[in-house]
């Protein structure tokens, strides 16, 4: 079937970041991150199922990936479909097609309270080439330094995110010297999610590994939730 040739070469890696009803009001740390019913394995049968790669994208031989978001809302609903970084040749819109067509998420908890989350989903779109592509897993170590401007931290999650590993820094706090004293980070993968408000490091290790899976290590902790 066309649709699972094309399931073979589409990688997709489930990025959360947290909210409640709006981007000012991002909640910190939820208990369970929202997923397709019966999880990843079915998520993935429903894409095989139904995703088409865009005849005007094939024929240009056009490749690369679509970043979408969306809200899980507390109900299960999926709203605010957003792309974020368009491919174009029907690639933006049959990305959107797909998450209109999927059914109730189980959405995210916190206190034993459902609540809205967003979540950003990067689609990257290639053309079959004989091999099966995965959600990249190799594995990575970065460390973050007190020092650090902010504008390294964005090339650090920009970098990360082309690695199929999201990396969020927030409420970033720094002292009279520059050095950052507080810092929330959230990271997320296909091996779950971590997260974090760390205070009074000199340095803190980010690491995915296939052996440990994902990780936040600070050489010195004070962590809040």
């Amino acid at each position: 079937m066309k649709t699972k040739s094309i399931l073979k070469n589409l990688i997709i890696i489930l990025l959360v970041s947290f909210s409640g009803k709006s981007f000012a009001q991002i909640s910190n740390y939820v208990e369970r991150m929202p997923q397709f019913p019966g999880g990843e394995k079915e998520m993935y049968s429903f894409l095989a199922k139904n995703i088409r790669y865009p005849a005007d994208a094939r024929e240009n031989n056009i490749q690369g990936k679509v970043i979408v978001q969306f809200v899980v809302k507390r109900d299960g609903n999926l709203d605010s479909i957003k792309i974020k970084t368009p491919l174009g040749y029907g690639c933006d819109e049959e990305v959107i097609r797909i998450i209109k067509m999927m059914p109730k998420w189980e959405p995210a908890m916190r206190n034993d309270t459902a609540v809205d989350c967003y979540f950003i989903l990067p689609v990257t779109f290639q053309m079959s080439n004989g091999s099966r592509h995965e959600s990249n897993t190799d594995d990575i170590e970065i460390v973050i330094s007190n020092s650090d401007s902010n504008e390294t931290l964005n090339e650090i999650a920009q970098q990360m995110l082309q690695k199929d590993f999201f990396v969020y820094f927030k409420k970033i706090k720094r002292s009279k010297s520059g050095a950052i004293s507080s810092i929330y980070i959230h990271i997320a993968s296909t091996q779950g999610s971590v997260s974090g408000t760390y205070k009074n490091f000199s340095s803190v290790k980010i690491f995915r590994s296939k052996e440990k899976g994902i990780g936040i290590s600070p050489t010195t902790l004070d962590v809040g939730k």
